[in-house]
C-alpha cells in the first residue's frame, strides 16, 4: 500500500507536508499561539506575532510555503462538510469487512477503531494525524477526521492550506489550556520564512535607495526553493548583532 499512498501524496502535491529541515522552536511556537488568541474577534484573521513580527498563517501563505498549488476554486472538502455525512459510505471506504463506527447511546457515530481500517486508510490516518489534523489519539479516528480521509480517497479536491489554517486557528482558540500545540514545525518555519523575507526586502529597499534604481532588490521577497536547506542562513556574519539582540529579548521575556 505504500506506493499507492505515495502516489496520492504526489497527485495532491502534499510531499512537503512532512518535510522540515530542523526541529521546532517550542518557545517560538508558544509565543505564536499566545498572540494568535488576540485575533479571536475576527474570524477571517489568520495572523499572529512573534518577536514583534507579523506571522500570517492564511491558506495562501501555507500553500505557498508547502508548494501546494490552489487556484481559485472552492474546496470540495469544505463544501462537503457543510452537508450531512453518509456514515455508511465512510465505513465502506475506510474499513475492512465488518468494520464500523463506534456509536453512543443515541446511535450517533463517535469514532472508528484503527484496527478496523484498511491498510491504506491506516497510512493516511498516521499521516494526517501527524501533519494535517494533529491528534494524540492513535487507537481510533474521530468522525470529522474519518470524513477527511473519506474525501481524500474519493478524490475530492482539498485546499490543504485552508484545512491546516483552520486547525491552527481552532488550536489557538481552544478552551483547554492542556490542548497540544499543533503544527509546531510548520509554525517555526513560517516564522523563519517571514523573517527571511522581511530581511531580504529591507536590504533590497536599502540597495534601491542607495543606487537610485526603482524597485531594485524587491524581487528578493520571493523565497527560493532552497528554503528547506538554508532558512536560517542569511549572511550569518551580518546577522550576528540581530541574534544578540534576540537573545537579550528572550532573557528579558523569561525573567518576566
Amino acid at each position: 500500500m505504500a506506493p499507492e499512498f505515495e502516489r496520492e501524496l504526489g497527485r495532491r502535491q502534499w510531499e512537503n507536508v512532512a518535510f522540515y529541515p530542523s526541529p521546532a522552536n517550542i518557545a517560538m511556537v508558544k509565543e505564536f499561539y499566545t498572540n494568535a488568541k488576540g485575533f479571536g474577534n475576527n474570524h477571517e484573521s489568520y495572523n499572529s506575532y512573534v518577536r514583534g513580527k507579523r506571522i500570517p498563517y492564511d491558506a495562501d501563505t501555507i500553500n505557498s510555503f508547502l508548494g501546494s498549488e490552489w487556484i481559485g476554486e472552492q474546496c470540495q472538502f469544505v463544501l462537503a462538510m457543510d452537508e450531512d455525512i453518509n456514515y455508511a459510505e465512510v465505513e465502506q471506504t475506510l474499513c475492512m469487512p465488518g468494520g464500523r463506527f463506534q456509536r453512543n447511546r443515541n446511535d450517533t457515530p463517535i469514532h472508528i477503531r484503527r484496527t478496523y481500517l484498511t491498510p491504506l486508510a491506516k497510512y493516511l490516518m498516521a499521516f494526517t494525524h501527524a501533519n494535517i489534523q494533529p491528534c494524540s489519539h492513535v487507537s481510533n479516528i474521530t468522525t470529522n477526521r474519518a470524513a477527511f480521509l473519506f474525501y481524500v480517497l474519493r478524490g475530492l479536491n482539498i485546499n490543504l492550506g485552508q484545512v491546516i489554517a483552520d486547525e491552527i486557528k481552532h488550536c489557538a482558540h481552544s478552551v483547554s489550556n492542556k490542548a497540544p500545540l499543533g503544527h509546531p514545525s510548520l509554525i517555526t518555519h513560517l516564522c523563519d520564512w517571514n523573517t527571511y523575507a522581511s530581511t531580504l526586502a529591507f536590504r533590497g529597499s536599502q540597495e534601491s535607495a542607495t543606487t537610485g534604481s526603482a524597485g531594485a532588490g524587491l524581487g528578493c521577497c520571493t523565497i527560493p526553493d532552497e528554503r528547506h536547506i538554508q532558512l536560517r542562513m542569511v549572511d550569518e556574519e551580518e546577522e550576528e548583532d540581530d541574534e544578540d539582540e534576540d537573545e537579550e529579548d528572550d532573557s528579558d521575556d523569561s525573567r518576566g
